[in-house]
Parts: structure tokens; sequence; C-alpha cells
């Protein structure tokens, strides 16, 4: 497998209530990646990422599901999780591996349960986040009402930066206000064409949202707005980018998964403005034996630190663990050590997973998400770092079950 820089990586999160089309994005984006040759459906039993037995009978998720690709020459690393509160505990797994998240609304439905539950967990991490309202095509949908829906209860930092062209059945197209264009969709395929002059008065009002939003965390482009002066697309790609990090923007974008409009330009929102896994801050952890407090830069060079973010039972393969590396990298044959319970642990195999599928790679770097296998005694939540530097970063804390069941 190719090997990227970390500056060319995005790991990003959908996250949302049940049956608002996360998994029916994911499974989009990975056949726009080129990573399979038909776009998996859940209603047809064909996801790639919904491929337990129960999901595909119940046609929902139940676990969290890895998927990845390249798009523009960077690699996009995917984390599908359920929507309902039973399964919460993938969520609370997910955002541990992730730069930034993408939360879906369906526009039938609106903000329900699962979106605010998401969005509060996100928060308390103070993760870059967008928002993507889905199911567009549908009858008595509107994106702008929508949108107004979820400025109030998420908050009027959440900021369109693609409107959808036409609504209903006659949904056609987006404008896109980061680059200054527009698109039409044809069976999936995007197209550039003219702005419609029927839609200027709206583009004007959200784009000027937009600018305020972007001017807070940059005084150039405040000056350049009052004075009435031309903002560049570039301009307004690195103000964007700013008020991302900064947590000043949250964008929105508005589609239709199953008719394939809007959904692409998640991965060039990805490419465009969303951070890499250098661009996020520092993260806490401690040194086990003293407690003493430690940052952790996200860099290739220097002692490993990955976090074991999900555990999950394989047929032939037994325990396999999902990990996100911080810092360093691994390699099969290193011998490292388990900062919760002071154990070594020799890595084997190293994999990039795709739903079910497995692609066994020669190494993990700084910013990856990947899979280890054949580990004797580790966890969810537990950290893997260098022997010489071993630290332990916070473990996770998972919901009290709510009943408990003797079998």
């Amino acid at each position: 497998m190719k090997e990227y820089k970390i500056e060319e990586i995005r790991n990003i999160g959908f996250f949302g209530h049940g049956s608002c089309g996360k998994t029916s994005i994911c499974e989009l984006l990975l056949y726009i990646m080129k990573q399979n040759n038909r776009i998996g459906s859940v209603d047809a039993g064909t996801s790639l990422l919904d491929y337990d037995e129960d999901e595909i009978n119940r046609k929902i998720s139940i676990n969290l599901a890895l998927g990845f690709g390249e798009y523009r020459n960077v690699l996009v690393n995917i984390v599908d999780t359920p929507g309902y509160a039973d399964f919460f505990g993938n969520v609370i797994s997910a955002v541990r591996a992730i730069d930034s998240a993408i939360v879906v609304v369906d526009a039938t439905s609106g903000v329900e349960v699962g979106t605010e539950m998401s969005w509060r967990r996100l928060e308390e991490l103070q993760l870059p986040r967008g928002v993507f309202i889905n199911k567009l095509t549908r009858e008595n949908t509107d994106f702008a009402t929508t949108a107004e829906e979820v400025r109030k209860i998420l908050g009027n930092k959440v900021t369109p930066v693609y409107i959808p062209i036409g609504k209903e059945s006659r949904l056609s197209g987006v404008v896109d206000f980061l680059n200054d264009k527009a698109y039409s969709y044809q069976n999936g395929t995007r197209k550039e064409i003219p702005i419609p002059e029927g839609m200027k008065e709206i583009i004007v009002q959200w784009r000027e949202r937009l600018i305020e939003a972007a001017a807070e965390v940059d005084e150039e482009l405040m000056e350049k707005f009052l004075e009435g002066k031309e903002i560049t697309a570039e301009e307004m790609r690195t103000a964007v980018k700013r008020g991302i990090k900064a947590g000043t923007i949250y964008p929105m974008m508005g589609g239709d998964a199953l008719a394939q409009i809007g959904v692409d330009l998640i991965l060039d929102l990805a490419v465009d403005v969303l951070p890499s896994p250098k661009e996020i801050p520092s993260i806490k952890g401690t040194y086990p034996a003293t407690g003493e407090a430690v940052e952790i830069t996200a860099q290739p060079e220097g002692s490993v630190c990955a976090l074991v973010f999900k555990t999950i039972s394989e047929a032939h393969v037994g325990d396999m663990h999902y990990v996100r590396l911080y810092r360093g990298k691994l390699e099969p044959g290193m011998v490292v050590l388990n900062g919760t319970n002071q154990r070594e642990e020799k890595i084997n195999q190293i994999y990039m997973v795709k739903g079910k599928e497995r692609t066994e790679i020669e190494r993990l770097t700084a910013g990856m998400i990947g899979a280890l296998v054949k580990l004797r005694d580790t966890h969810t939540g537990d950290t893997l770092a260098d022997k010489k530097e071993p630290v332990r970063l916070p473990p996770m804390s998972f919901p009290k079950p709510s009943i408990s069941v003797a079998i």
C-alpha cells in the first residue's frame, strides 16, 4: 500500500440518529474512492460496512465499521457508527479515533435524540465537525427549513458551505460557496454549471453568514468584507479552515445519498478544509509509574503511542484490535508495552480494514487507523507505547448497563 505523509491523511467519523443514512453515505464515498465496484445497499443487504448477520437482517448498524480510500492523493479513513442509543458505546469508541466528524441529519425528521447525543459527545472533545442534511429528494423536505432547525438546536456556528439546487424530486445539484461554483448531477456524475440566477439572493445571504463566521478568526477577511472588496475562493477556504479548527464554524451541506447528489463534496470538504492529524491539538497522557502528565503530538518520528479504540472477534483470527496511531510507527516484529497492564506485546500482522475485508500492510504511521491481531492481553481502551517511553492515554468511559442478565 502507498505510504502517505501525515498531512495527506484525514480521519472522519459519521454520526447521527438511527436510519438517517450514515452508512449509505459511507458506502457511496467508498464507491467514489473506487473501493467497491458497486454502491453497497443497506436495504438490499449488500453493504460493505453493515456485514454482520444481525445488521443485514435488521437493516441497521450495530457496530462501528471502518473503511478507507484515496481521494485527490489524500488517504481518507472513514468510521461509520450506529445511531441507536443501545449501541452508543461504539460512538464513544469512534470519537477517540477521528480528527473530524460529519453529523448526518434526516431532512424528513430533523434533529433527533441520536443527533443531539452524538453532538454532545463531539462537543466534549471539541472535535471539528460538519453537518450533512440527507434525503432531500423526499417529499415535504426543505433544506432551508431543516438548516434553520439545525442552527437553532445545535448552534448558529453551523453554517452552510454547500446548498442544494432544487428541492424534493427536483433536487438536481449543489452550489459551492468555498469555490464559488455550482454543480449538477446526472446518475451520480458531477458537472460544473453556471450558478442559477434565481438563487443569487439566497446565496448572498448564506455566503455573508459564512464570511461573518470565518471573519471571527481572520481580521483581514473581515476588513475586506466590510469594505465591500471581492473575496477570492482561496481566501474563503483558508478562512473557513481556520474557523473549523478554532471551533467558530461547523460547515453544513445537503444532498441525498441514494440519489448520489452532493455526497461527493464531503470528500472535497475533507481535503480542502478539514484538519489532518498534524493539525489537531496534542493528546494528553500520563506516565503510569509517576502519574506525570505528558502531551502527545502527532508526528511520524518519536516513540510509539497508539490507542486501542475497539476490539472485535473475527472467525479464524480471534480478537482483532482497531488502533489509532498518534505517534511513531508500528511494524511487524516490534515489541511494545501495554501502558494499562504493563505487559509486553509483540506486533504481528497489521491490517487496513474495510468492513469485513482486511488488507495486510507493512506498517502503520502516525495519524493512521489500522488493526492488530494475536495480542495476548490487550483490550479496548488500552494504550500501546514504546518500552523506553511508556505512556498511557486516558481510558474510555462507557455508560453503565441499564440491566444485567444471567446466561
